[in-house]
């Protein structure tokens, strides 16, 4: 059997470790971690190796060289593109003329599999395919999977959300695969194994053999992995061979040829490198050693990594830390919790490193000094950028000048040269400042910039949509938290940007692999005029205008101190609105409120709308892409009644058409729809999401249930502005009043829960949840959702995407039934936490 051994990655998230070194040569235990693999693959006579390689590639080939010394043999192929994980396995095939059974695994994991059982299962199974999985307590930084009864897979998916976890069984990333398999992948190809081959197979009805292996396994992707992993080594949870030699009756290894001083303390398990040093009175505590180090005398080691080369003073102290290579210590210096110092770093006496932080190579650091922040930018940033609501942090603290020129960089690599982009931000200052450099990033690396200034939101996804830019970033104050801040990326149909090109800026951002303009092809900054005319004619165009003027509504509108003041007022004076305005002017420090003070405001527009008789009150959030109702008497609207009202507003227009409402929709709305004859669709909560599903789908309405309105007659994207006009053209073709339409569904009683659960359990949970509910009426779309038709109702379970908690919605016609559903789905989760 072939083994193809992948070992072309960059090893972005272990910086600074692989800055000088490509990630499959980082030790562990004083070894490369490609050789552990290797040793692993010898001990199942797996000795017929292909690597394939791509970064930094010399050092790999001239450590291993033919494979002879080390027991296998060894060559090694260079792909001359990025094709993806199975295309670069397709370009090893084609190169080395491979046609038997082919075994693919990764040079970057730590692992004690049985693989020989994992091969025999494959070929008693007669399989084409065979995946090894196991279990893990996190399984949202992997590809998931659910087996049958005869362990062939059913389903699975790459790198979940919380939410979308349905197992604790994870892609190892090890694969055993046939020639009719691997025919499948095209060549010189991007093509990967998750996203393109197996669901190729299942498409084709070839199944997937699942081994299961519960071994250990941990995919060494980040620094504390990496920590997590020696230290495993250290207390023997993982079967690896040493170059060194036990002391005997102790968990002490030490290298040929090194001095440790009979005064000199080792504690726990500890590993010594040949060739080192150990001064009299040294300390060293659950730590490994590399070869030929220097620890002085009375220094303190504990529970850390030290590579080869390196040298501390004496009477230093260092804890829970990785020192790299070629790296002097001074005297009676302290290296604290969570530290890295990179190779050929130059640290004087009586320094203070505090806990956390990163000093990258060839730094040097002056006797006396205290280091409290990393050598390198935005060291926050070491697993990922973008979370919920785009790249988020405290406003020029984690998101600073530095960060967002460095991030507008990653952003524009991305993109082709001399690309136009548009940007946008909210009128606070630290908005306008930050956006700045944002812009900076972004000419620095040849792509033009259209600045809208402080627009909002929907406008900038417009102007992208209609006039062919690129894409586009608008950068606000965050609506939940007034020290955050975030910044929203756009794709050229002025959507935020998918998971895809998320992961591509993050590659860029941490590789710091940016594309530096020559002084002539730096892109140019324009400011377009007339922008807001076109915007306005746009909406202008979409609506019913003769309708409008001859109702002659009244309208309360509170615009929220939000930059919709400057444009809505134009557009409701020439459709003939009377309007009366609350917070109708900028103020950049209200553009965030607390609940509390959305509750008070929505308190006094519902006030002032019943005392002035208005027709309807609206409230804007302060980025224009939400609108909160209040009916004519007064009365708040809550979210899901706005929704059902507007769809028997639009009833006729629906009719036989799509609409997208999120997974805990109430019943009633999916009623509503049946009853009206309109085809019902549901997507997970997020924005991003319903847009998306949405567009797929080419929906004709779609709601958040959260302020969020979609007309797909005008964009695929929520906008306040246009859900305003939308909203009051529709009351003026109806003789009814809105609360008319609020009130024609009675609301059935909706409920939350939340079940304190580790994040270690969430895997486990869904998975068990999801073999006891594969029997019931179901959608795994987003967790769990079951269906309970004979209660007008259903329960959705889900893990809480960034707390320590697991979530039990559950809306049924009566309170009665909601209270059963909750109990008996409570009782369901506790019992597997």
């Amino acid at each position: 059997m072939k083994t193809i051994l992948m070992a072309g990655g960059f090893g972005t998230r272990l910086r600074p470790l692989t800055i000088k070194i490509p990630k499959p040569m980082v030790p562990v235990v004083n070894k490369p971690i490609m050789l552990h693999v290797i040793n692993l693959l010898k001990r199942h006579q797996l000795l017929n190796i292909s690597a394939l390689l791509f970064f930094q590639h010399d050092v790999i080939k001239n450590f291993f060289q033919d494979g002879q010394e080390f027991g296998v043999d060894l060559s090694y192929i260079l792909p001359d593109e990025d094709y993806g994980t199975a295309g670069a396995v397709k370009y090893a095939i084609v190169e080395e003329n491979i046609n038997e059974t082919i075994l693919v695994i990764s040079s970057d994991i730590l692992c004690d599999f049985d693989l020989t059982k994992a091969i025999e299962s494959h070929k008693k199974k007669h399989a084409k395919a065979t995946i090894i999985l196991t279990h893990t307590k996190d399984p949202t930084s992997y590809g998931i999977v659910i087996t049958d009864s005869n362990s062939n897979i059913e389903k699975f998916l790459e790198k979940p959300s919380w939410g979308e976890v349905f197992s604790d069984l994870i892609n190892t990333g090890i694969y055993i695969l046939e020639k009719e398999a691997y025919d499948l992948i095209p060549e010189k190809t991007e093509f990967d194994f998750s996203k393109d081959l197996f669901p190729l197979l299942l498409e084709k009805n070839i199944k997937i053999n699942a081994y299961i292996d519960n071994g250990y396994w941990k995919d060494i992707g980040n620094i504390s992995e990496y920590f997590a992993a020696n230290m495993d080594c250290l207390e023997s949870k993982v079967r690896i061979e040493l170059n060194e030699e036990r002391i005997e009756n102790t968990n002490f290894y030490v290298g040929k040829n090194t001095n440790i001083n009979f005064t000199s303390t080792l504690e726990g398990s500890v590993v010594i490198g040949e060739n080192s040093i150990i001064e009299p009175k040294a300390r060293i505590k659950n730590s490994i050693i590399g070869k030929n180090v220097h620890i002085g005398k009375n220094c303190n080691i504990e529970n850390t990594i030290v590579w080869d080369n390196t040298q501390i003073l004496q009477d230093s102290q260092i804890r829970n830390s990785i020192i790299l290579d070629n790296v002097t210590i001074g005297c009676q210096t302290i290296i604290d919790d969570n530290c890295v110092v990179s190779s050929s770093v130059k640290i004087g006496n009586n320094v203070i490193i505090k806990p956390n932080v990163k000093i990258w190579p060839n730094k040097e650091v002056e006797s006396g000094a205290i280091l409290s922040s990393s050598l390198i930018w935005a060291e926050k940033w070491s697993y990922m950028l973008f979370a919920k609501y785009g790249v988020t942090g405290l406003a020029n603290l984690e998101i600073t000048p530095e960060f967002c020129t460095k991030l507008g960089s990653a952003y524009a690599t991305s993109l082709k040269e001399k690309s136009t982009v548009v940007c946008g931000r909210d009128t606070h200052p630290v908005s306008r400042l930050l956006n700045r450099a944002l812009m900076s990033g972004v000419l620095s690396c040849g792509v033009n910039v259209e600045d809208l200034s402080d627009t909002p939101i929907p406008i900038i996804r417009y102007i992208i949509k209609t006039t062919g830019k690129s894409g586009g970033f608008y950068l606000r104050r965050s609506p939940f938290d007034t020290e955050f801040v975030d910044i929203k990326f756009f794709d050229n149909n002025g959507m935020d940007i998918v998971s895809s090109k998320e992961k591509t800026i993050e590659r860029l951002f941490f590789r710091e692999d940016f594309r530096k303009s020559p002084i002539n092809k730096v892109g140019n900054l324009n400011f377009p005029y007339h922008v807001i005319e076109s915007y306005n004619n746009s909406i202008l165009n979409k609506l019913n205008i003769d309708s409008i003027k001859q109702k002659s509504l009244r309208v309360v509108i509170d615009y929220s101190y939000g930059s919709a003041s400057k444009i809505l007022p134009n557009i409701l004076g020439k459709i003939g609105i009377e309007v009366i305005s609350l917070n109708a002017f900028i103020e950049p420090n209200k553009t965030t409120r607390t609940k509390e003070e959305f509750d008070q405001a929505q308190h006094t527009l519902s006030i002032i709308t019943k005392s002035t008789n208005a027709d309807l009150g609206i409230m804007l959030d302060s980025g224009c892409e939400k609108v909160f109702l209040v009916d004519n008497h007064g009365e708040i609207v809550d979210n899901e009644s706005a929704v059902r009202a507007l769809i028997l507003l639009q009833a006729q227009k629906l009719k036989g058409k799509k609409i997208i409402l999120p997974i805990n929709a109430s019943f009633m709305c999916e009623k509503l729809c049946n009853d009206l004859n309109i085809e019902f669709y549901e997507s997970p909560f997020t924005m991003k999401e319903l847009m998306y599903n949405a567009y797929n789908l080419k929906a004709d309405f779609s709601a958040d249930a959260n302020g969020g309105f979609l007309f797909s007659e005008y964009q695929y994207f929520f906008d306040g502005i246009y859900s305003t006009l939308k909203i009051l053209e529709l009351l003026s073709l109806q003789e009814k009043s809105i609360s008319q339409f609020v009130n024609m569904y009675e609301s059935t009683p909706k409920r939350k829960v939340l079940i304190p659960c580790p994040f270690d359990k969430k895997g486990s949970v869904m998975r068990k949840l999801f073999e006891d509910t594969q029997n019931t009426d179901r959608l795994t779309t987003f967790g769990i959702k079951i269906y309970h038709k004979d209660m007008e109702g259903w329960v959705l379970l889900y893990p809480e995407e960034d707390k320590s908690y697991f979530a039990i919605e559950a809306n049924a016609k009566t309170q009665k039934d909601l209270e059963n559903l909750i109990d008996t789905y409570k009782e369901m989760v506790k019992k597997y936490i």
